[in-house]
């Protein structure tokens, strides 16, 4: 029996978080299934544990994965032509 603890791992984007059981999964797959529901950015950088990571790293149990969008441009006044 798998301990669902176990399996676990928290993902973070913005103000979004939660648990899922994904632990065995790549970087790449959480970011393609969370993009709309979790608004993620495709250019976003992937932290797990605090360090950065690429999209092939493997998510183990208890793992902590986040999602950083490193720049923004909030409140910006489009340019007129």
């Amino acid at each position: 029996m798998i301990n669902v603890s176990q399996n676990m791992v928290k993902v973070i984007h913005g103000a979004n978080d939660d648990l899922f059981a994904v632990a065995g999964t790549t970087v790449a797959t959480i970011q393609n299934h969370l993009a709309d529901a979790f608004n993620i950015p495709i250019e976003a950088f992937a932290w797990v544990n605090g360090k950065l990571v690429g999209e092939e790293f493997i998510l183990c149990g208890n793992d902590i994965l986040e999602f950083i969008f490193p720049e923004g441009v909030k409140g910006a006044i489009p340019k007129q032509n």
